[in-house]
C-alpha cells in the first residue's frame, strides 16, 4: 500500500455547531455585564432607518475581531463565518468589512468624541467596584538640571510594555485607511478593548492571570473549541478542555452576574 500522508489519519468536514474561540462569548458576556451595550446605544446616534445597523452592532463586532487576534477589516470575516459562536453571542446581523469601513468614515468625528466620553465613563465605573480604599499616586519630585540628566534603561517602568500590548497585542500597528480621522476611531476602539480586557482579567480571573498578556489569553483561555448543543430552549456549548479551565469559564460566568 502506498503512503499518502505522513501521519495515519483523514481529514472530513463537519457540518456541526463548533466554534475554535468559546472564550470570545465570555468577552461579549462581559462587555454586556458591565453595561457597554447600553452605554453605547444611549450616546452614539441612531442608524438613518429602521433597517440600518446600529452603532452597537458595528462596535461589537470590531471589539471580538480586535479582543480575538484580527488586525485588519477584513478579519471580521473570521466573527462572520463562526457560526456556533454566533450563535452563542446572538449576532444574527453582521455588518461587511466595506460597511464597516464606511461606518468608520461616516461616524469618525462624533464617534472618536463619544467614544472617548464612553470609555472614560466605563473605567470610573469599573473603579468605583474596586474593594481598595484608596489609591496612591507617586511623583518624583526631584528636580533634574536637563544638562545633567542621567537617563536609565528602565526610566520608562513599564509603559513601554503597555503601548507594545495595546500595538501588538490589538493590532494598532497597522490604520485601516488613508482617512486620518477614521483611523482615530479605530484607535479608540482599539483602547476600549485593551481596557476591557485589563478589566475582565481584574474583576473575572485569579490572581495569576492579572499580568499574562493578550497573546497568553488567547491560547490559554480564548482559543478554547466548543460544541454547540440545542437542548429544548436551551443552548449548551460543551468545552474541550481541562477541569481546571472549565471551572475558571464558570467563575467568570458568575462573576459577570455580579455586574446586573
Amino acid at each position: 500500500m502506498i503512503k499518502q500522508t505522513m501521519l495515519p489519519f483523514k481529514l472530513k468536514m463537519s457540518k456541526e455547531d463548533i466554534t475554535a474561540r468559546s472564550g470570545l462569548a465570555l468577552y461579549a458576556e462581559f462587555l454586556r455585564a458591565i453595561g457597554l451595550k447600553q452605554m453605547v446605544q444611549r450616546h452614539m446616534p441612531a442608524p438613518g432607518s429602521n433597517r440600518g445597523y446600529c452603532a452597537w452592532q458595528f462596535i461589537e463586532h470590531l471589539m471580538l475581531m480586535l479582543y480575538g487576534g484580527g488586525r485588519h477589516l477584513e478579519d471580521v470575516r473570521k466573527i462572520a463565518q463562526d457560526k456556533a459562536l454566533r450563535r452563542v453571542i446572538g449576532l444574527r446581523r453582521m455588518p461587511s468589512c466595506s460597511t464597516l469601513g464606511d461606518w468608520l468614515r461616516r461616524m469618525a468625528e462624533v464617534g472618536l468624541r463619544v467614544l472617548n466620553s464612553i470609555n472614560a465613563l466605563m473605567v470610573r465605573q469599573m473603579l468605583r467596584r474596586d474593594q481598595r480604599p484608596a489609591y496612591t499616586l507617586w511623583v518624583d519630585s526631584t528636580l533634574i538640571e536637563a544638562e545633567q540628566a542621567v537617563w536609565h534603561y528602565n526610566s520608562r517602568a513599564q509603559m513601554e510594555n503597555y503601548i507594545k500590548e495595546l500595538k501588538s497585542g490589538f493590532g494598532m500597528e497597522q490604520m485601516p485607511s488613508g482617512d486620518f480621522k477614521a483611523n482615530g476611531l479605530w484607535f479608540a476602539l482599539g483602547v476600549m478593548v485593551y481596557n476591557t480586557s485589563i478589566l475582565q482579567k481584574l474583576y473575572l480571573l485569579p490572581e495569576g492571570w492579572h499580568h499574562k498578556t493578550i497573546h497568553t489569553l488567547r491560547w490559554a483561555l480564548i482559543e478554547i473549541p466548543g460544541k454547540l448543543i440545542s437542548h429544548g430552549r436551551s443552548l449548551i456549548l460543551k468545552l474541550a478542555t481541562t477541569e481546571e479551565k472549565f471551572q475558571t469559564y464558570l467563575k467568570m460566568r458568575h462573576c459577570c452576574l455580579g455586574f446586573t
